[in-house]
């Protein structure tokens, strides 16, 4: 059976679209539960661009309202992305009620270290309470590590 070349592009123009949609749009970024639009916010506190400079791991402060408390998340984005969307989806943390130290923002301190470009240090406190900790990111390695004097 022969395909015709509008039949081969009818079948991989959509193939395509598809896997740019998975890749550079953040639809299918929620890594902390149902994410209802609108009823959450992204404060970016800092960020940290990659040695190669094709990714940035963003920290940001994340409030759902008045119902849930301050949580500091850390997403790893394309470099050209201004800021994350949804959730975290490397490290969400809190301060676990106070006893780890929060930051300026209420969370608590995050800090990032690029090692190199396919590896990513993430420091916090040891008393934050970790709800997500990847260890493996789009082929970022990620090295979660505390330190009392975050």
């Amino acid at each position: 059976m022969r395909f015709s070349t509008t039949r081969l592009l009818l079948i991989s123009v959509p193939i395509v679209l598809c896997s740019i949609v998975v890749e550079y749009f953040p639809i299918w970024e929620s890594s902390c539960g149902v994410d209802l639009p609108g009823l959450c916010g992204n404060q970016v506190l800092h960020e940290n661009l990659s040695p190669d400079k094709r990714s940035k791991a963003i920290v940001f402060q994340r409030d759902c309202g008045a119902t849930t408390g301050l949580s500091t998340q850390v997403s790893i984005v394309p470099s050209w992305r201004k800021h994350p969307y949804g959730c975290g989806n490397v490290l969400v943390a809190d301060t676990n009620g106070g006893d780890a130290p929060s930051g300026p923002a209420g969370g608590p301190v995050i800090c990032l270290e690029w090692i190199s470009s396919t590896k990513l240090k993430i420091i916090r406190h040891p008393k934050a309470r970790v709800f997500l900790a990847q260890e493996f990111y789009h082929g970022i390695s990620i090295l979660n590590e505390t330190n009392e004097k975050v």
